[in-house]
């Protein structure tokens, strides 16, 4: 179950950025996943620096929208 909280800001230190939502949206996917009803499938994982390589994959038509780029 989605709900609404408050917490405290995160600290900004070296390795970490902050950033502000000023909006954000659930689709029914989302809410079906949070239930157990939908299964993502992945493929493949890839760093982002290795975009590139992700999009040629993807370019061969392997794993069309099954594919996720990481920070």
């Amino acid at each position: 179950m989605l709900h609404e909280s408050i917490v405290a800001a995160p600290e900004v230190g070296p390795n970490k950025l902050l950033i502000e939502v000023k909006a954000a949206g659930v689709n029914p996917i989302d809410w079906e996943r949070r239930k157990g009803n939908f299964r993502v499938v992945l493929d493949r994982t890839y760093p982002l620096k290795y975009a590139h390589a992700a999009h040629e994959y993807m370019e061969k038509g392997h794993a069309l929208w099954k594919v996720v780029l990481t920070l």
